[in-house]
């Protein structure tokens, strides 16, 4: 077991001490360190992804992925996040391919991001029919635990691929091929 799931497993059994009593803790990746987290309305692709709302995930690894690649402008493009994996195009995302790649499309990870926790058991959490780790609330809500994401906390579930394979291949395809 590496030293990073036990820190995280230390930080929910604390989590789970101070609260008391069942939890059932969710978490909420963001590049901005919110003490309240506030209803939004997503650009979704499906009847779950467009409501009014507050998205969290089980998979807490997840969560810091999108900490990092989240930018607070919403200008990086291709990326996405597939199981604990962050695909990153590389003529974008990596310095090595920038040759040809103009300044506007070159993208960097935030220096951090912010992993919210959050105890499902004090609000009611909806699960996606579509995707069992994802989660909405349908009000605001006050996170249990915010904890400092870094790249050093996320730099062994970053995966840098073609901007090629970014578009044509299913993420199943993208783990065969690059894992």
């Amino acid at each position: 077991m590496d030293n990073k799931y036990l820190k995280y497993k230390m930080k929910y059994l604390q989590l789970k001490k101070q609260i008391g009593g069942n939890v059932d803790i969710k978490y909420h990746g963001s590049p901005f360190k919110l003490t309240e987290i506030k209803t939004h309305t997503p650009r979704g692709d499906d009847d779950f992804n467009t409501q009014t709302g507050i998205y969290l995930t089980s998979n807490k690894i997840q969560a810091m992925l999108y900490s990092m690649a989240r930018d607070k402008k919403r200008i990086n493009k291709g990326w996405s996040i597939y199981k604990s994996y962050l695909f990153l195009v590389k003529e974008h995302w990596d310095e090595k391919y920038w040759n040809d790649t103009p300044v506007e499309k070159r993208y960097k990870l935030n220096d951090k991001g912010y992993l919210h926790s959050v105890n499902c058991s004090k609000y009611k959490c909806e699960q996606n029919p579509y995707l069992e780790t994802e989660y909405i609330v349908k009000n605001n809500i006050i996170p249990d635990e915010i904890t400092t994401i870094t790249i050093d906390d996320i730099k062994d579930n970053i995966i840098y691929i073609t901007k090629n394979d970014f578009k044509t291949m299913t993420n199943e395809d993208l783990i065969k091929k690059y894992l």
